[in-house]
């Protein structure tokens, strides 16, 4: 049996639970694994954080603030912090998206309520977390210039080009507001978000920042691996503004804009790399969709002022 087995059954055993079975969670690209512990009368996650790749640490405080504003994370049960265990609240089987994949009908409905569980977070006082900074940003630019680029046009990105890339974007990101900065959970999606009789579910939330109110709302509706029709985007924006007040809505937009071309570029270079380093080929299935995104963002006024839309058209 293998060492990291043998720690997870320590683990269960330490933790009390007698009587169960395991059933793996099919997992993501990620080196964090997932198991349903079956028992009688509930049923439990396990999440297995190997702790030379992730700590557990971010999750849990992340967690605990969430829950301590009456938001829908999962209650932690017991912590192996040195060994990156941690039986946590099963939310069930069915994600958000999978709802709306059975309930197409409903789809509308199920986005104002993620809408309002989104507003919701973005009231969490959250000062003491790292800011979603341009450098982080540009780093994430870097991958889009390196692994994607190559992929379109089969040849690097020579360093001029690239220096002028990255410095366009510079200019760009620094156009974004850095007061007015809220709770972000960073990977706000669909298949992140889990469908309760009661509610919503909130998962993969340990990568939360301090960064603007627009990042997740973007992150919900230009989502790489579902299809958001525009029209729909468009309905839940306005929903939004009509919740937040105080935001200025030309602000706002050229912020979505910005933000949604920086995290779709970012997007590309991750799938292109999944797929060219790691063999992982499924990832460019999502590309026209995040394709079609990234145009769209594109098309904000605030492009063509720094000359990046000319620079994006061979690309994408």
């Amino acid at each position: 049996m293998k060492e990291r087995s043998k720690l997870k059954l320590n683990f269960l055993q330490n933790s009390g639970l007698t009587g169960y079975d395991l059933h793996p969670i099919p997992a993501d690209a990620s080196f964090r694994t997932y198991d349903r512990v079956k028992i009688k009368d509930k049923n439990l996650i396990l999440m297995n954080s190997p702790p030379e790749h992730y700590s557990l640490k971010p999750f849990i405080e992340i967690a605990e603030l969430l829950r301590k504003h009456d938001l829908p994370a999962p209650e932690i049960f017991h912590i192996d912090s040195d060994n990156g265990f941690m039986l946590l609240e099963d939310f069930g089987g069915t994600s958000v998206k999978d709802f709306v994949l059975q309930s197409p009908h409903l789809q509308r409905d199920i986005y104002k309520k993620i809408i309002e569980l989104l507003v919701d977070i973005q009231k969490v006082e959250a000062m003491h977390l790292a800011h979603h900074t341009t450098e982080v940003m540009l780093n994430g630019l870097e991958v889009f210039a390196d692994w994607y680029v190559p992929f379109k046009t089969g040849t690097e990105m020579d360093e001029g080009a690239k220096k002028e890339y990255l410095q366009q974007w510079y200019n760009i990101l620094n156009k974004l507001p850095n007061e007015g900065r809220v709770l972000s959970l960073r990977d706000f999606h669909i298949e992140n978000l889990m469908h309760r009789g009661d509610g919503i579910g909130l998962l993969d939330f340990q990568d939360a920042t301090l960064g603007s109110p627009a990042y997740d709302l973007v992150s919900l509706l230009e989502d790489a691996r579902h299809d958001v029709p525009l029209e729909l985007a468009q309905e839940m924006i306005d929903y939004y503004l009509s919740l937040s007040l105080g935001l200025d809505r030309e602000e706002f937009m050229q912020a979505y804009g910005i933000l949604g071309a920086q995290r779709n570029s970012r997007i590309l270079g991750y799938f292109a790399r999944k797929a060219k380093r790691d063999g992982a080929t499924k990832y460019l299935e999502f590309i026209p969709r995040t394709l079609k995104y990234l145009e769209r963002d594109l098309s904000h006024p605030v492009f063509a002022s720094f000359g990046l839309d000319s620079l994006h058209s061979g690309l994408v």
